[in-house]
């Protein structure tokens, strides 16, 4: 794992805050090591201290086929959010998500800010 992650649980809302070179497996390593762990229906990943350019369309491709193996535990509309910092970012995680989304019932976004993050997630 090139990427630090870390947890925290806020109700219903596992945050993923990552640092560092975010590699392929960084995403397979985080669901697999905190979505076990944690009761939440909602997934905030904090990528605004990591370098995206190691994620490929196949690390997301990777991240839908693990979320949904998750997403029964998660409720009835889960819900996956990505913070990031600059508006390339935002377009790169959601055409990653893209391709995700044929894979999974979760439901991918986003953005630059906190709060639209928030707004999309209802909260």
């Amino acid at each position: 794992m090139n990427a630090e992650i870390t947890a925290e649980n806020r109700d219903d809302l596992l945050v993923l805050k990552v640092r560092g070179l975010m590699g392929p497996d960084d995403i397979a390593e985080g669901v697999t090591t905190f979505y076990p762990r944690h009761d939440f229906t909602d997934v905030i990943w904090d990528f605004r201290e990591t370098d995206l350019t190691g994620l490929s369309p196949a690390s997301f491709e990777r991240l839908a086929d693990l979320s949904a193996q998750y997403a029964g535990d998660r409720g009835s509309a889960p819900k996956t959010a990505g913070l990031v910092n600059q508006e390339n970012e935002v377009m790169l995680v959601s055409l990653l998500s893209d391709f995700a989304k044929n894979n999974s019932p979760v439901a991918f976004f986003a953005a630059k800010t906190e709060a639209e993050v928030m707004a999309w997630l209802g909260r």
